[in-house]
C-alpha cells in the first residue's frame, strides 16, 4: 500500500489528472467513486493553500462550511475548531480596527470632514442631482473615500452634521 501511495506523490499533476480520468472511465465505470489520483491531487491543494496565509473572507467561507446545518447533521460539526475561527476573524478585524483608528485619528476626521463639507458646499460634485463619477474621482484623488469618513465620525462619536 505504501509503494502505492508513494507513486501517486511522484507523479506529475498531468499525470494525476489523466489517471483520474482513466480510473473514473474504468473502475467507478463513469461515476464518481473514490479515486486515489483525485484525493491525491485534493491533498497537494490543500498543502499549497495551506501555505498562503487565509484571508479574513477565506476564513468566513470556512467557517460557513464547518458551521451550517449539513455539517451539524452529517456530524461533522467541530464548534472548537469553529470557536477557533470565529477568534481568528476576530484577531483579524481588531488589528484592522487598530489600523483605522490610528490613520483616523480625531483631528484627521475633522479636518478631512471640513474639507468635504467645503467641497460638497461648493458643488463640486453636483446641485441636487449627485454625479457619482465625480465623488469616486475625488476619493481617489484625496487618498480616503466617504464611507471612511462615516466610519470615523461614527468611531470618534462627532455630531452628525456640522453648523
Amino acid at each position: 500500500m505504501t509503494t502505492q501511495v508513494n507513486k501517486y506523490r511522484e507523479m506529475t499533476e498531468a499525470q494525476l489528472v489523466a489517471a483520474a480520468e482513466r480510473h473514473d472511465r474504468t473502475v467507478n465505470e463513469g461515476g464518481e467513486g473514490y479515486n486515489p489520483y483525485t484525493a491525491e491531487l485534493r491533498d497537494r491543494a490543500a498543502k499549497a493553500n495551506a501555505a498562503d496565509p487565509m484571508t479574513r473572507d477565506d476564513l468566513v467561507r470556512r467557517l460557513e462550511r464547518l458551521d451550517c446545518a449539513a455539517a451539524r447533521e452529517a456530524g461533522t460539526h467541530d464548534a472548537a475548531r469553529c470557536d477557533a475561527i470565529r477568534a481568528q476573524i476576530k484577531a483579524m478585524d481588531d488589528a484592522a480596527d487598530a489600523t483605522f483608528a490610528s490613520e483616523w485619528t480625531r483631528d484627521v476626521t475633522i479636518a478631512r470632514r471640513a474639507e468635504w463639507s467645503a467641497r460638497v458646499q461648493a458643488g463640486e460634485f453636483g446641485g441636487r442631482k449627485i454625479d457619482a463619477s465625480a465623488v469616486r474621482a475625488a476619493e481617489q484623488a484625496q487618498g480616503w473615500d466617504l464611507d471612511g469618513l462615516r466610519r470615523a465620525v461614527k468611531l470618534h462619536n462627532l455630531p452628525a452634521r456640522t453648523a
